[in-house]
């Protein structure tokens, strides 16, 4: 079982969404819970660490991209108590700003940019939760 929780608390962790004119850096997970599903590049938050802090320093490890944080994004919750899994997951917006991606680390197993047709043609048993509605909201927001 993959404890995804700090204690008796939920683990807060953040999802970078960055967003190239009309493509989406997306990573396939190579570890649990989300293994092998497609999704954001992301982490959890460390002790002192702001969410949009947190959400560019997952990036650069994970994808050395950089990134410019717009907003953050209303946040989800996942609660899978067979699989030890509680997490609060605070998306946050991203406007792009250098680097074409590169697997920085050993969280991810395969790094694209993705249009929105190339998102809606996943197959949702390849996708992470909310990986669709969070991907739209991504494309219909302004990158100023």
């Amino acid at each position: 079982m993959v404890c995804m929780s700090q204690g008796e608390h939920p683990l807060t962790a953040v999802l970078a969404m960055v967003r190239r004119e009309d493509h989406l850096l997306l990573g396939r997970r190579r570890k649990a819970p989300d293994l092998g599903l497609w999704g954001f590049p992301g982490g959890r938050l460390e002790w002192g660490e702001t969410l949009v802090e947190a959400a560019l320093r997952e990036l650069d490890e994970e994808t050395a991209v950089s990134a410019r944080a717009l907003r953050l994004l209303p946040p989800l919750e996942i609660i899978r108590p067979k699989e030890g899994l509680h997490v609060v997951l605070c998306p946050v917006l991203c406007a792009w700003q250098a680097g074409e991606g590169r697997l920085a680390d050993d969280e991810l197993a395969e790094l694209a940019w993705m249009t929105a047709g190339q998102v809606r043609a996943l197959d949702p048993a390849t996708a992470s939760r909310d990986l669709a509605s969070l991907a739209a909201t991504a494309f219909q927001e302004s990158l100023a």
